[in-house]
């Protein structure tokens, strides 16, 4: 469980737009979450992005991006239960949007907070579905 393969990671030129034209996030301050629906092997496929224009070496962006990896690689569980029980697939991308580089105690913490965020929306747009469909 605790590995990230190659499954997971979302490369998909379509499926990145179509997960910034749904417009559902998650701000969890330095990061925010985008989030949508898709159609994939993994249960989950994640983006990492960190923008070039606050860091403009690429040793400083790459840094981040290992944390993030690393927290959301550790803590996916969390994550992957909420699919198991609804039996979704999700594409997401996580942006740091912070200034100055994050300590890993704050970025592990955040990425949990960000994953119970989304498994919580996960299961309540859960309960609006069935309540839908039972009407």
């Amino acid at each position: 469980m605790n590995t990230f393969r190659k499954t997971e990671r979302l490369c998909s030129k379509k499926s990145i737009d179509a997960l910034f034209m749904e417009k559902k996030f998650i701000n969890a301050f330095p990061f925010r979450l985008f989030w949508v629906h898709a159609d994939a092997e993994a249960k989950a496929q994640v983006l990492f992005t960190v923008p070039k224009r606050k860091f403009k070496r690429a040793h400083d962006r790459n840094r981040i991006k290992r944390q993030m990896r690393e927290a959301y690689r550790l803590n996916k569980g969390i994550l992957y239960d909420a699919l198991d029980k609804s039996d979704k697939h999700i594409a997401l991308a996580i942006l740091f949007t912070g200034n100055e580089h994050p300590e890993w105690e704050t970025v592990s913490r955040k990425i949990i907070l960000l994953l119970q965020r989304l498994t919580e929306e996960l299961n309540s747009s859960k309960n609006l579905n069935t309540e839908h469909e039972a009407q």
